[in-house]
């Protein structure tokens, strides 16, 4: 909470503003619900006591990192480096917010400065090896993550090496890297959650679903963490939970483009093509460049279309004609063979009502049923393909008397 982040700093205002105690408890009754009311006080303490500037745009800057105002915090913490340059955890506080607001250059000569400043300033150090891992300067940031643990081995550090080894592609160091940092921090929720969705990645179920769950044990609202257990259970084809998964991560935030990925890709899996399409719809009016949904909807759309096309089947076996087989009287049985085509995958093959096996034959599907013909007028075959689409010809036996040699 922004309380407890600046509650040093307002102890520090609150014995030269001792007759302002009201000023103070408006303040901690309003900072953590109303930020704009909070501001407006501190607006007014800033122009009745100029005086106590940097106090005062200490706890602003705070107010403003803590609610996500980058840019505002990025305007506090630059005159506060103006009027304190060699306070290291100023130049930090500015490059952290630099780098928060995407301003990725500023951030590290900002943080270049902190770390001048302060050879051992650790989480510096930090945040320039994410910035060089923004870039995906892998190399840049390994020196940088090796610079870290020249100060010392913390969680953080292992947790950034493995991003490190990540990008690299090296999947074993990054996953030592990671564990290495739960082992310092069992709290450690993001080092879990990266190791899920590595193991998801080399298609390793249940190591997915068990760093998943060791995050959601710390957080069970992990957004991220119920992405990669979502993961990890489509792997084992659960499509059902993986969907509940990240149906719930949409119902905390809709705009979640990430978790509506997912959920379309295991909507497509399940052939629910216009759910699918509904969830890719979402993520392109939020990001309409977006590469991965433009890509799955037209996937969808491809599938939608392969949806309305039944299967093709072609008898080759016995001659027919209109739909009619003619067959001597005294047979008592008759082989049927036959030919598949469809755009989707054939989910059954039925003769009079018996499964008939259906075999691979280079790239197309063949069949063969033996058919036993005593009280049988018709032959009737039914095929089904994924979409429930189904074709059911019936072929009616004309049955002739054999003429006699004799």
């Amino acid at each position: 909470m922004l309380i407890k982040r600046v509650g040093i700093v307002i102890m520090l205002c609150f014995c030269a503003l001792a007759a302002q105690a009201q000023f103070f408890d408006d303040f901690l009754q309003d900072i953590d619900n109303n930020l704009e009311a909070a501001l407006e006080i501190l607006n007014e303490a800033l122009d009745d006591f100029p005086d106590m500037e940097e106090q005062l745009l200490r706890i602003r800057a705070a107010a403003y990192e803590d609610f996500g105002q980058y840019q505002r915090a990025i305007d506090d913490y630059t005159r506060l480096t103006q009027l304190e340059p060699d306070d290291e955890s100023l130049w930090y506080s500015l490059g952290r917010n630099q780098f928060m607001n995407g301003q990725l250059p500023e951030a590290m000569r900002s943080l270049n400065t902190a770390t001048r400043l302060n050879s051992r300033f650790l989480p510096a150090f930090h945040t320039k090896t994410e910035i060089l891992l923004q870039l995906n300067d892998y190399e840049a940031a390994s020196r940088m993550s090796d610079s870290t643990f020249r100060i010392a081995e913390t969680a953080t550090s292992y947790y950034l090496l493995g991003e490190v080894y990540s990008g690299l592609r090296q999947w074993q160091r990054a996953q030592w890297a990671y564990s290495s940092a739960v082992r310092i921090d069992r709290g450690y929720i993001n080092a879990y959650i990266a190791s899920a969705n590595i193991a998801a990645d080399l298609n390793q179920a249940l190591e997915a679903i068990e760093a998943a769950e060791a995050a959601l044990r710390i957080d069970p609202d992990s957004k991220e963490a119920l992405i990669a257990r979502s993961r990890g259970l489509a792997i084992m084809r659960d499509y059902t939970n993986a969907i509940d998964d990240v149906s719930y991560v949409i119902d905390i935030d809709p705009n979640n483009t990430e978790a509506r990925l997912w959920r379309g890709t295991y909507y497509l899996e399940t052939n629910r093509i216009q759910d699918a399409i509904r969830d890719f719809d979402a993520i392109l009016r939020l990001q309409p460049d977006h590469i991965q949904a433009t890509a799955r909807r037209a996937d969808a759309i491809f599938e939608l279309h392969r949806e309305n096309r039944p299967p093709v089947l072609t008898l080759t076996d016995p001659l027919h004609e209109n739909f009619e087989i003619l067959i001597p009287q005294s047979l008592q049985s008759i082989t049927i063979r036959g030919k598949i085509s469809d755009e989707s995958p054939i989910k059954s093959l039925t003769v009079n009502g018996q499964a008939i096996p259906i075999a691979q034959i280079g790239d197309e599907l063949e069949f063969v049923a033996l058919v036993a013909l005593e009280n049988i007028t018709e032959i009737r075959i039914e095929v089904s393909d994924a979409y429930d689409n189904t074709v059911t010809p019936i072929y009616r036996l004309i049955r002739y008397e054999e003429l006699s040699e004799n």
